[in-house]
C-alpha cells in the first residue's frame, strides 16, 4: 500500500514532479536505444516525462478510462500541446508501448519461425530492384489493408464480392510478391506466419515491425470505406477519428500518413478535376500553383486515358522523404484531400514542422505502427491461412 501511494503521488503530483523526474532522467535518457532513433533534447524528454506520469495516474487510478483497444483509451491524450509538431512527438514518443497494449510484440516469430523476417526481407528487396515502384505500392496496400477492417490480410482474398472488387482497390499491386513469400514460408514453417504480418514486414528492413496478427475470413467490397482523394478535411478527419482515434491524435496520423504521398503515382482522373472544373481560373482549383497545374495538364489533359499516371510528389515518386511537405505548403499538393490538410490551422502548423526530414520520418513510423495496431486480430481470433488469396478449408 505504501508503494502504491508513492506512485499515486508522483504521478498526481502535478508540474512540480514532472519537471523533477525529467531534470534527473535527462542524462540518462538521452543515452538509450528509445529515444536515439529520435531527434532528441531533454525538452523532449520532459514532453515524455509528462505524458507519461499523465497516462500512469490515468491509467492506475482513473477507472473512467476504457480499455484499451476500446476507442484511443489508454493509448491517447485529449490535446496534443500548444506546439502541434512537439505535442504529436511527444505523444509519439511517449507512448511507443500502445503497441504492446494494443497488439503483440516484437520477434513474435523468434521460436516458431526465426528466418520469418528475413524470408520476407530478401524477397522483397530482391524484387525493389528491378521495381523501384514496389516500395510504394506495398504502403499502399498495408494502409488499404488496415482502414477497412483492421490489419488482417482480408484485402488479399479472392473472391466475387470481396474488398479487391472495390473501386480505390482495383489498382492496388504488391499481390504476387506476397503469395511468393508466402510459399517460401510455407516451406520453412508450415501454418506459422499470417499473411498479415507479411504485408506488415515488408518495412522490417526500415524499422522494427511488431507481429503477432492473425488472417481475417471475410473480406467484403461493401465494407470499404476509405479516405477519397476528392475529401475536405472534415471528411478525412472524421475517416481517421472512426478508426478509434482521438481528434487530435488523428489530425497527427492524417497529416503523417498523407507523407506517404511522397512515393508512387495516381491516375489522372483524381487529377483532372482540380485542373479542369472550378469556375474561372482557366477551371483551374484557385489553391493549387500555377506553374504546377500547367505542368499537371501536360500529363493529364482534359480527356486523358484510362491509364494515365502521375507522379503523387513533384519532387520524385521513388524516394521517401519530406518533400510532399515542401511541396504542400507551395500549394503543390496534387489530391483535393492534400491542401484541404491546409484549411485546418493545427494541421497546416503540422506539415509546416514536418518539412523537417528527421521530425517526419521518426513521426511516420510511429503513425504506421500505430495503424499497424488497428483492428488486428490476435491470440484465437481468425487463423493463419495456407494461402493468402483463400480462407482455410
Amino acid at each position: 500500500m505504501v508503494a502504491v501511494a508513492k506512485l499515486k503521488l508522483l504521478a498526481g503530483g502535478g508540474h512540480s514532479n514532472w519537471k523533477l523526474l525529467a531534470a534527473l532522467l535527462c542524462p540518462f535518457a538521452l543515452k538509450l536505444p528509445f529515444f536515439a532513433q529520435f531527434p532528441s533534447s531533454c525538452a523532449d524528454i520532459a514532453v515524455s516525462v509528462r505524458l507519461f506520469l499523465f497516462r500512469l495516474n490515468r491509467i492506475f487510478f482513473d477507472d473512467s478510462i476504457p480499455a484499451a483497444g476500446g476507442g484511443e483509451g489508454r493509448c491517447g491524450f485529449s490535446t496534443i500541446g500548444r506546439t502541434p509538431t512537439r505535442g504529436c512527438l511527444g505523444w509519439f514518443k511517449s507512448m511507443r508501448r500502445c503497441s504492446m497494449l494494443y497488439l503483440h510484440h516484437f520477434q513474435h516469430y523468434q521460436n516458431s519461425c526465426p528466418s520469418a523476417e528475413a524470408i520476407v526481407k530478401n524477397i522483397t528487396w530482391s524484387q525493389v530492384s528491378s521495381n523501384p515502384a514496389l516500395p510504394a505500392k506495398l504502403l499502399r496496400l498495408f494502409f488499404h489493408d488496415c482502414f477497412v477492417k483492421g490489419c488482417d490480410a482480408s484485402i488479399l482474398l479472392d473472391n466475387p464480392q470481396s474488398e479487391k472488387q472495390a473501386g480505390p482497390n482495383q489498382s492496388l499491386g504488391g499481390f504476387v510478391l506476397i503469395d511468393a513469400i508466402k510459399a517460401q514460408l510455407e516451406k520453412q514453417c508450415p501454418g506459422k506466419v499470417s499473411c498479415a504480418d507479411i504485408i506488415a514486414l515488408f518495412k522490417a528492413s526500415l524499422w522494427q515491425v511488431e507481429t503477432g496478427r492473425r488472417d481475417g475470413t471475410v473480406s467484403l467490397a461493401s465494407n470499404v470505406i476509405l479516405p477519397s482523394p476528392l475529401s475536405g478535411f472534415d471528411g478525412l478527419k472524421q475517416s481517421f477519428a472512426s478508426k478509434g482515434l482521438s481528434v487530435p491524435i488523428s489530425k497527427c496520423i492524417l497529416l503523417l500518413l498523407s507523407g506517404a504521398h511522397t512515393m508512387g503515382r495516381a491516375n489522372c482522373a483524381f487529377v483532372t478535376p482540380r485542373l479542369f472544373t472550378f469556375n474561372g481560373n482557366g477551371g483551374v482549383d484557385p489553391l493549387l500553383d500555377a506553374a504546377y497545374a500547367n505542368s499537371l495538364k501536360k500529363t493529364c489533359p482534359r480527356a486523358p486515358p484510362a491509364a494515365a499516371t502521375v507522379e503523387m510528389d513533384p519532387g520524385g515518386s521513388l524516394k521517401f522523404d519530406a518533400s510532399y511537405f515542401v511541396a504542400l505548403k507551395k500549394n503543390q499538393g496534387l489530391f483535393l484531400s492534400d491542401a484541404a490538410l491546409l484549411q485546418d490551422p493545427v494541421a497546416a502548423k503540422l506539415a509546416s514542422g514536418f518539412q523537417d526530414q528527421k521530425t517526419f520520418l521518426a513521426a511516420f513510423v510511429q503513425s504506421v505502427r500505430r495503424m499497424g495496431a488497428v483492428g488486428a486480430l490476435t491470440g484465437n481470433a481468425g487463423q493463419i491461412r495456407k494461402q493468402c488469396r483463400a480462407v482455410n478449408s
